[in-house]
């Protein structure tokens, strides 16, 4: 292994001289903490992050004479780690990107090729601007790059609760004191026996709507048969096809795919369910009064009738939803009829290729990818693509579809190209510099400008 690292040593030896290989001063600051005092209320506490920013930011290459070629991220993670390199070796490579750039266009030694034969897979992925500009550092964890207040704060924040609800259950059309017991319970805060025990108040405990197990949060409102028998009937009003039997299976209730009519009858209901067995507890145990559970459900639909009756949100065509809201006996809000819109597609003019592009992304994280089609001015079919990408968002793919196009344009000589899309922000990518463009295709983007 030693002799391994020794032959890289002496390829290495081979490359441009040192006096290229230094840093401007400023880059030099950042990149190593400084040891002197700095008279600065801010400095104590923002040296102890370098390596935090330094891990989760990556450089855009613009002329390449302030990134470090093998000990920074620009080509992904920095290549010394990628190949193994021993700590007494990083040290000693101190080449800029700029060293390897030879009439912008990527240059290696043939020495380097042989000592790292796959060296040049990694760098051929970057893409180095046409017009000389400076180098850019970029924040991975955002589609700007630019490291803000507000993106540090989120990416040093105590992580949040798993399920965003607290969105879901206050609502304009739900009583807010039904509201908040929902929230009690999320945060297991309900006065029931063993939340009580931990307070001090010692004594029997029971469930009073069964009278077999020890009263708690769980039991009373999702084990207990008189609960079990009440999200049953909901769970088959709904077309749900397991019962509730948990807060992380309430709030997929809650959360159910459905038009805003329907879905405000869904959260309704579940709020409702929630209090119609607390209320029920409560007048059995200290009223004596026993309710029974086909009364809780007569409750139950009147509350979930005031308020999809009361919205104004506006319902779909779906059949599901139409029985959800008949099961409520609620008054359907019909949706807006669509506006229609002819588009003719037309040939392009003589000599010109028509190039019609798109791309779709599913969710955030999902499948993404786009594709195009090119005709002649006789709607000849000149040739089309289909390019997949992965973790990008609509705006992105969009881009990549428009980027694609034009370099395909350009290997085919194709001058007078015309690129349709049907995406508005593409169109002013084209035409206007305000539209932030993603870093990881902001250099593609520019190369094809």
């Amino acid at each position: 292994m030693h002799t391994q690292y020794s032959n890289a040593m002496y390829h290495l030896s081979e490359l441009p001289s040192t006096e290229n290989w230094r840093f401007n001063k400023k880059m030099l600051t950042l990149r190593n903490n400084i040891q002197h005092h700095i008279f600065s209320s801010l400095w104590s506490g923002m040296k102890n992050y370098f390596n935090c920013v330094s891990q989760n930011s990556v450089w855009i290459i613009g002329d390449g004479s302030s990134v470090n070629f093998w000990n920074d991220s620009w080509c992904g993670e920095p290549i010394s780690d990628v190949f193994n390199f021993p700590d007494w070796m990083k040290k000693n490579l101190k080449a800029p990107v700029k060293d390897f750039i030879r009439k912008r266009h990527r240059f290696l030694l043939k020495s380097l090729k042989l000592a790292i034969p796959n060296l040049i897979n990694i760098v051929e992925k970057v893409h180095i601007p046409l017009d000389v500009s400076k180098d850019e550092r970029a924040w991975k964890l955002a589609d700007c790059g630019v490291l803000n207040l507000k993106l540090a704060y989120e990416f040093h924040a105590p992580p949040t609760q798993l399920f965003n609800w607290g969105k879901l259950i206050w609502n304009n059309v739900v009583p807010p004191f039904k509201s908040f017991l929902i929230w009690r319970l999320f945060h297991n805060r309900l006065p029931t026996d063993d939340n009580l025990k931990t307070r001090g108040m010692n004594g029997p405990s029971v469930c009073n709507l069964c009278f077999k197990e020890a009263e708690s949060s769980q039991h009373l409102m999702f084990d207990c048969c008189y609960a079990h028998n009440i999200w049953s009937w909901l769970s088959n009003t709904l077309d749900c096809h397991s019962v509730v039997s948990s807060l992380d299976e309430m709030y997929d209730l809650m959360n159910k795919q459905a038009s805003p009519q329907c879905k405000i009858v869904t959260l309704s209901a579940v709020i409702s369910s929630v209090n119609t067995i607390w209320f029920a507890r409560n007048q059995i145990r200290f009223n004596n009064k026993v309710i029974h559970w086909r009364s809780s459900i007569a409750r139950i639909m009147a509350d979930a009738n005031l308020s999809g009756n009361s919205t104004s949100k506006l319902s779909s065509s779906a059949i599901s939803d139409f029985v959800i809201l008949k099961a409520f006996n609620v008054n359907i809000h019909p949706p807006k009829p669509p506006s229609l819109m002819e588009v003719i597609w037309q040939p392009p003019i003589f000599d010109w290729i028509k190039c019609n592009c798109d791309g779709a992304a599913i969710g955030l994280s999902g499948s993404t990818g786009c594709g195009g089609i090119f005709r002649n001015n006789y709607a000849d079919h000149f040739g089309s693509f289909v390019v997949k990408v992965d973790n990008y968002n609509s705006l992105k793919a969009e881009l990549t579809g428009a980027i694609t196009a034009i370099k395909i344009a350009h290997e085919n000589n194709w001058r007078k190209i015309w690129l349709e899309t049907d995406f508005k922000l593409v169109v002013q990518a084209f035409s206007s510099k305000s539209l932030t463009v993603p870093w990881q295709i902001r250099q593609r983007w520019y190369h094809c400008l």
